[in-house]
């Protein structure tokens, strides 16, 4: 823990020497990374120093996360001209779409770079790694870190926070549940973090196309012996009048199936397949089937990114499977 504790001091002291900061969050943003950026944003805020610090992320914010505190000051405009730049919740530099366009901040002699994440997949790629695989969240880092160094936790700050805990776990149903998960819970509720606001946003509403997609995406899929599949086609979301936005969280349904080992989906984007895996089960690591292409995730859920399109070979009859 005193190991841990230095590095957090260091992380605070360089964000304390910083004038000008940039937060970024991983491409596809969801709530553990746009939690932990909006959440280290407010820390830094309310330092009430002369200290400018912006939000980045090439894709928009979905819609349907659009209820989380401070997700309005978003940019995907990006300059180089800032003192540290801090990454949350990314494992590599792929997942910023960073590296093609601004290659020079990733070199560690030039800018002080940050990382804060909980993937074991992560590259260390910053000048500065805060990894700690085995914890939930980067939300909970952060948290655990504005704990130990004392610093403000408004009920804003608690909302952001409590919004990962609850969506992440889907309301305490997945298998990142543990008694870490429900400690900070219990400690943001007392902070009045507002957890009604966060379940009637996100468990309580989904837009028409949203659940026009996700009919399809079941339909598409099939059983292949303890395997679940399903896709869902460019053309498709066309004919739906729907984008990939849509799709978010269709698979944490599909994982649901009773008699599984594993889900997986894949979608099509910027003449890329997107592929999730899902498991409940301990024995099942879909991390290993990842890693054969470009990926990120953890042991129970993990995704990849690999060029081409969805060809089907032939139709499988879903009434049968």
């Amino acid at each position: 823990m005193q190991k841990k504790i230095k590095i957090y001091k260091k992380i605070f002291t360089k964000i304390l020497e910083a004038k000008k900061i940039l937060i970024i969050s991983h491409r596809n943003p969801d709530w553990d990374t746009i939690g932990s950026a909006t959440w280290l944003k407010r820390i830094i805020d309310s330092i009430k120093s002369n200290k400018k610090v912006e939000l980045f992320c090439v894709d928009n914010i979905p819609e349907k996360l659009k209820f989380i505190p401070d997700t309005q000051k978003y940019s995907n405009n990006f300059s180089t001209n800032y003192d540290l730049i801090i990454f949350v919740d990314t494992a590599s530099i792929w997942q910023t779409w960073l590296e093609n366009n601004f290659s020079e901040i990733f070199n560690k002699k030039n800018y002080n770079t940050i990382s804060i994440d909980h993937h074991i997949s992560n590259e260390l790629f910053a000048r500065q790694n805060l990894v700690l695989w085995n914890y939930p969240s980067a939300t909970a880092i952060i948290y655990e870190m504005a704990k130990i160094l004392n610093l403000e936790i408004d009920t804003g700050a608690a909302t952001c926070l409590l919004s990962w805990l609850l969506t992440d776990t889907w309301n305490f149903s997945h298998s990142n549940t543990n008694s870490l998960s429900l400690k900070y819970a219990s400690e943001l509720i007392q902070l009045w973090a507002d957890k009604d606001y966060i379940i009637n946003n996100f468990f309580r509403k989904n837009d028409f196309l949203t659940l026009k997609t996700w009919g399809k995406i079941f339909s598409n899929s099939f059983l292949d012996k303890e395997i679940l599949t399903s896709y869902i086609k460019t053309e498709q979301l066309q004919k739906i009048g729907a984008t990939t936005e849509n799709i978010s969280w269709a698979i944490s349904y599909l994982n649901t199936c009773s008699k599984i080992k594993l889900t997986s989906m894949l979608y099509e984007k910027d003449g890329n397949i997107k592929g999730s895996f899902r498991t409940l089960h301990d024995d099942v690591d879909v991390s290993k089937m990842a890693k054969k292409f470009g990926w990120w995730g953890h042991k129970k859920a993990a995704w990849f990114t690999i060029k081409g399109k969805i060809e089907i070979e032939k139709t499988i009859d879903f009434e049968k499977n």
